[in-house]
């Protein structure tokens, strides 16, 4: 069973004369960090203290071990008679958190999730904040998102993250979203890389195509039909598509909808993804 925000708000809120205090949801359950240091875990509304010898000798008689949840470290259960003596918790806490080691520091990379058509037309309406806090409950640092077709930046040390992601934003949201993940190094080499020239304006339309694993590849040109008014460029996970404005009729994007490529890219313009290189540095 999850814990319920009332106990996580409870404990914090005995917690108050003790700085730096913050918590961190986590699939459901919740870590307490006294700074940059997780002192304790709240899982099915139980407190779980990280032992150290002064904790324990603070503790004495009603010192007793736990498991947080399956497989995890024992630590220190703290029962609910104990944690209504604000004092006395506040003091505990202190304790732990200075005898705790410093966290070894994270090799973090940043990112940005491309999310694959929300909020067009009315349907697979995602809202920002709700997206945020998603990405936020996954343990992820310094999220932030930009404009509403689904952009996300953030850093984290964990690896697999589409299938990760993926699980996250289906169970919030209901339905399948699909993303492209690039670190920043791609995004800024990309940006780099994009002609100077190309634009998204009353002159030009340009359009960065991010593409799914199985069809980044510069041969995926050859899946989509082109004609003589369009440029179209591969660079390192993207097609870059661009067309005068007074040329779109004529242009192969009138027929690219329902091709193969459509069905595995997310398209972004090139302003967007120039803004995104620079929020990504």
């Amino acid at each position: 069973m999850a814990t319920k925000e009332s106990t996580v708000e409870y404990i914090i809120d005995q917690l108050i004369d003790v700085p730096n205090v913050t918590t961190r949801k986590m699939f459901g359950e919740y870590a307490v960090y006294v700074g940059k240091k997780v002192v304790a875990l709240i899982c099915d509304d139980t407190l779980s203290l990280k032992i150290t010898q002064e904790g324990k000798k603070f503790v004495g008689k009603q010192y007793k071990e736990g498991f947080a949840y399956d497989g995890a470290k024992v630590s220190m259960e703290v029962n609910e008679d104990l944690i209504e003596n604000r004092k006395w918790l506040c003091e505990l806490i202190e304790i732990t958190e200075e005898n705790l080691p410093e966290p070894k520091p994270k090799n973090m990379t940043k990112y940005v999730a491309l999310l694959r058509g929300i909020n067009v037309g009315g349907n697979k309406k995602v809202e920002m904040p709700k997206l945020k806090k998603t990405f936020e409950s996954l343990g992820f640092s310094n999220v932030s998102t930009y404009i509403n077709t689904g952009n996300v930046i953030f850093e984290t040390d964990k690896k697999d993250l589409n299938t990760l992601i993926e699980k996250a934003l289906l169970k919030t949201f209901g339905f399948e979203i699909r993303i492209v993940i690039r670190d920043a190094k791609n995004i800024q080499s990309l940006c780099k890389a994009l002609p100077s020239q190309f634009t998204n304006d009353t002159e030009q339309k340009t359009d960065i195509l991010f593409l799914w694993d199985e069809y980044d590849s510069k041969k995926s040109i050859n899946l989509i039909t082109t004609t003589n008014v369009d440029t179209l460029k591969y660079i390192d996970g993207a097609m870059v598509w661009n067309v005068k404005r007074y040329d779109l009729k004529k242009s192969g994007m009138q027929k690219f909808i329902g091709t193969v490529i459509y069905k595995n890219m997310t398209a972004r313009n090139v302003n967007t993804v120039r803004k995104l290189g620079e929020l990504i540095k």
